[in-house]
């Protein structure tokens, strides 16, 4: 599905089309995924980091302020997280249990400290909004995913990828509305066995208002998305989208 909608996006918009295949799409993750361990074991450090992207997470860091992260199942967001903590951020990954529970067990066994980076959620509710507030107001990073519905009864905002819409979940989009902190796409990708940085800031052209609080969240989805295909356009191996992603959106 992923494929062939990338390959006709490559065609409708003159773009040069890359070649890909399941085998190489689930090698590409099987390496991101020893990546992903090998960072907490400290086995991947600065020294295998794209000095400019460094310097972007230092300057965020000197900024000694709390903001809001979005990022998604591209690349892999685990080594910005631990090289972030490394310049001294107090920051939060936003995990959903339920579909996690596999792979923070076995986080956990690999980094005891592992848990107090996490905020385990299953909804964006009033609660956990409550929460994050107060970790941004003591000037601590939280990174969300905001590219993928984690349960069919969650709320979602419309958006497009490749050219299809696509359903993705209110609540980051929301959580980042509701907070007066800069709002950051953020993903990490690997090039030539170099780990680079791509930190944007997202900002909305609409006035935030009462009135204009769905066009604004659909404006922020919308440079999310943007961003995200930017990223895919350069290397869809890179995105470890493995099941019906436009399934529901293409029947309606």
């Amino acid at each position: 599905d992923y494929q062939q909608k990338y390959k006709n996006y490559c065609h409708d918009q003159q773009i040069v089309f890359k070649p890909i295949s399941t085998y190489q799409h689930i090698s590409s993750f099987a390496h991101a995924i020893i990546d992903k361990f090998s960072v907490w074991k400290n086995k991947i450090t600065s020294e295998n980091i794209d000095h400019a992207s460094l310097s972007k997470i230092q300057k965020l860091a000197n900024q000694n302020e709390g903001a809001i992260f979005l990022s998604s199942h591209y690349g892999n967001i685990e080594v910005s997280r631990a090289i972030g903590q490394r310049f001294g951020v107090k920051y939060n990954a936003l995990i959903y249990t339920k579909n996690s529970k596999k792979i923070s067990n076995l986080m956990k066994n690999i980094d005891t400290e592992y848990h107090k980076s996490v905020l385990p959620v299953q909804d964006f509710n009033p609660a956990m909004a409550s929460v994050i507030h107060s970790k941004l107001e003591n000037k601590e990073w939280i990174f969300c995913m905001a590219d993928r519905l984690t349960e069919s009864g969650h709320k979602s905002i419309e958006s497009k990828l490749l050219g299809h819409k696509v359903s993705l979940p209110l609540g980051p989009f929301l959580l980042a509305y509701l907070n007066d902190v800069k709002i950051y796409n953020f993903h990490c990708y690997k090039k030539d066995k170099k780990f680079y940085f791509d930190i944007k800031e997202i900002e909305s052209k609409i006035e935030k208002s009462r009135i204009n609080r769905d066009l604004v969240l659909r404006d922020y989805a919308h440079v999310f998305m943007e961003r995200l295909e930017d990223l895919i356009m350069k290397d869809p191996l890179q995105w470890f989208n493995f099941y019906q992603y436009w399934k529901e959106n293409d029947k309606k």
